[in-house]
C-alpha cells in the first residue's frame, strides 16, 4: 500500500496545470482541486500482522512489526485509526497449504484487543460474511465500515461509506476528527464485486505472494 501512494502522489505531478495539488501532508492525505471543488485522497496502511490483516490511516514512517500487539501499539503511540479487514473470514484448508498464515481476524483476537480498534470492515469480496460481521459490531460496540478493496479500476468506489465533519486542517485534527465521526452515524454503501472478481483476486494475490517468495516481485 505504501509503495501504491507514493505512485500515485508522484502520478498527480502529471495533472494538467488547471488542477491545484496540495501535497503539504502527503504522509497522511493530499488534495486536489479544481473550479472550486476539492477531493481529499487519504493514505492508508494494510498491514499483514500474525493474527491477521488490519488498515492503519494516519501512521507516519514505516510499519516494521507484524505481531498484531506490536502494530496496534505503535498505532495507538501515533493516534491512528485502526479498521479490521475483512475479519470473522473462515478461509479452508487449502488456502493455509500455500500461505500458512492467518488473514482475517477471528472474534477472539479482535475482542481481546477492543480498546485499539475503530471499525470492523464489510469487504466487497466477502459478502457472506456481511451479516455476521454487522452482528459482531452490534454486539461489542465497534463501528462497521465499507471498503471495495479494489485491485482493478472499475472495482474504485463501488463499496463504500460516508462520514461528516472530518478536518483536514492538519494530520492531528484529521486524525482526532475522523475517530470522532466513526463514533457517530455512518451511512454505508456495500456492494459486492461478484464470484468472478472475488476469485480473479485471490488468484492474483497468490500469484504475488509466489512472485514475493521466489524473488521475482519486489513490494
Amino acid at each position: 500500500m505504501r509503495t501504491t501512494w507514493r505512485k500515485f502522489v508522484n502520478a498527480t505531478k502529471k495533472l494538467p496545470k488547471e488542477y491545484t495539488i496540495d501535497r503539504k501532508y502527503q504522509d497522511y492525505f493530499i488534495s486536489i482541486s479544481k473550479n472550486k471543488k476539492r477531493i481529499y485522497f487519504v493514505k492508508t496502511d494494510e498491514i499483514e500482522t500474525n493474527k491477521g490483516h488490519i488498515s492503519i490511516i494516519g501512521f507516519k514512517g514505516k510499519i516494521k512489526k507484524r505481531k498484531l500487539r506490536e502494530v496496534l501499539k505503535q498505532a495507538k503511540k501515533q493516534r491512528c485509526v485502526v479498521i479490521a479487514n475483512h475479519p470473522l473470514h473462515e478461509y479452508g484448508l487449502s488456502y493455509f497449504l500455500f500461505w500458512g498464515e492467518n488473514i482475517s481476524l477471528s472474534k477472539k483476537t479482535i475482542r481481546k484487543n477492543k480498546k485499539f480498534f475503530d471499525a470492523v470492515e464489510l469487504n466487497a469480496y466477502f459478502p457472506e460474511n456481511w451479516k455476521k460481521v454487522r452482528i459482531f459490531s452490534k454486539k461489542n460496540k465497534i463501528p462497521v465500515v465499507a471498503d471495495s478493496d479494489a485491485h482493478s479500476f472499475n472495482e474504485f468506489f463501488k463499496s463504500y461509506f460516508e462520514l461528516e465533519n472530518i478536518n483536514f486542517n492538519n494530520p492531528k485534527k484529521f486524525k482526532k476528527s475522523l475517530k470522532k465521526a466513526l463514533k457517530k452515524k455512518i451511512k454505508i454503501h456495500a456492494r459486492e464485486h461478484g464470484f468472478e472478481a472475488k476469485y480473479k483476486h485471490i488468484a492474483g494475490v497468490f500469484l504475488e505472494e509466489i512472485g514475493e517468495k521466489l524473488g521475482v516481485i519486489k513490494v
